[in-house]
């Protein structure tokens, strides 16, 4: 779409002989920012990895489907496992959210599958070993910590898939997630007390937080050359990693956005007051039949006290429903700015369903397709 020489967006500019805007979709983004952040590093790789393979142990088998579905049931908090997804954008905090709030439940199901006689041996092998892998200070620190951090993120993708959202309220929208995780990085205790709840929550199962640290970390062969952290310095830098990668990656969202809609952030209701005649002259640029900079630089003068008491772009849209005909040329801004997409893909299923018929296509290309295609051009 976006491509400089060949794309979609090159070429109508080219052929239209004036800039054409590409926004790209704002949800998409604030999911992949997600998905690089967590993997900025191993420990949260082996994380998800881990999850992932405790939502296929216990959903490959009916039998341990049905015992963890009664311990769930038997719990007030209890709730049932998710799997990760690269393409359900909610997928990775619910999952997490899940097993946080499901933890001890599921570390009793391994319990019962390995004393359980209805279980082959396998399957006692099998939960052993994820249980002596989730009996762990780390994990339990990392899904705590990983929580909050997802909870943020799916917020503001949910947010981004709002049908009335515009694309300059959704630039206000990601400069407070900034905001925020530029705060939860700043606030060192508030990282520390993630810890604090982790050495709580690992405490019934008798682990010894220190031993496990040092046989995780062990020590460099070269001491010398190599900086040796505490344990709780250790995961604080663990913590600041992703809250970085995030804050590196919306930034760099931000830019572009701001790098392209520079000249249409002064309409907003909340800052007409600094338009300036260079600003509308550059919108006449980019909007076609859009002409004479100073008249739309004058009818927004004439609109600006009515703009102010407007709450946000959706009272804009009622306020040119009802004299928009006596500023034409203000409307075409507004209609303008209303009619950029922040999200291309607003439904998470059907954007799993588009890229499943596009890859069923792609595979379905025989010659007897080829040959009717070639017909229908002719």
């Amino acid at each position: 779409m976006g491509g400089i020489y060949e794309g979609v967006q090159a070429c109508v500019t080219n052929h239209l002989h004036r800039e054409i805007l590409h926004i790209s979709c704002g949800a998409h983004n604030s999911n992949l920012a997600v998905e690089y952040a967590c993997n900025c590093s191993v420990e949260y790789i082996n994380l998800f990895m881990l999850l992932q393979e405790l939502y296929n142990y216990f959903t490959l088998s009916i039998k341990r489907c049905h015992v963890l579905r009664e311990a769930l049931d038997k719990s007030p908090y209890g709730l049932n496992i998710k799997s990760l997804s690269n393409t359900g954008w909610t997928a990775n905090y619910e999952s997490i959210h899940a097993v946080i709030e499901s933890y001890d439940g599921i570390i009793y199901c391994f319990q019962l599958i390995e004393e359980g006689e209805q279980f082959n041996k396998e399957s006692k092998l099998q939960g052993k070993n994820l249980r002596n892998k989730f009996i762990s200070y780390e994990v339990i620190v990392l899904l705590k910590f990983m929580k909050n951090i997802t909870r943020t993120t799916n917020s503001l993708t949910a947010h981004l898939q709002a049908k009335q959202l515009d694309i300059l309220s959704s630039m206000e929208l990601i400069t407070n997630t900034l905001k925020l995780i530029e705060m939860m990085r700043n606030d060192d205790q508030s990282l520390k007390n993630i810890l604090l709840l982790g050495k709580k929550h690992i405490e019934p199962y008798d682990v010894d937080i220190d031993k496990e640290f040092n046989r995780l970390r062990r020590i460099d062969p070269k001491p010398a050359t190599v900086v040796q952290l505490t344990r709780e310095s250790f995961y604080l830098k663990l913590f600041r990693e992703i809250l970085d990668h995030l804050y590196k990656t919306y930034s760099g969202f931000l830019n572009v956005l701001n790098e392209k809609l520079q000249w249409f952030v002064n309409v907003l209701h909340s800052r007409i007051e600094n338009l300036t005649l260079n600003e509308c002259q550059h919108m006449c640029e980019l909007i076609p039949k859009l002409t004479s900079p100073p008249l739309l630089f004058k009818e927004l003068q004439l609109l600006s006290d009515q703009i102010k008491e407007c709450d946000n772009m959706n009272g804009m849209a009622k306020l040119l429903q009802e004299c928009g005909h006596l500023y034409p040329k203000v409307s075409s801004i507004y209609n303008y700015i209303l009619t950029l997409p922040n999200t291309t893909a607003t439904n998470e299923r059907s954007f799993s369903k588009m890229k499943i018929i596009k890859n069923y296509l792609r595979a379905k290309l025989t010659n007897d397709k080829l040959e009717y295609l070639l017909l229908c051009s002719v």
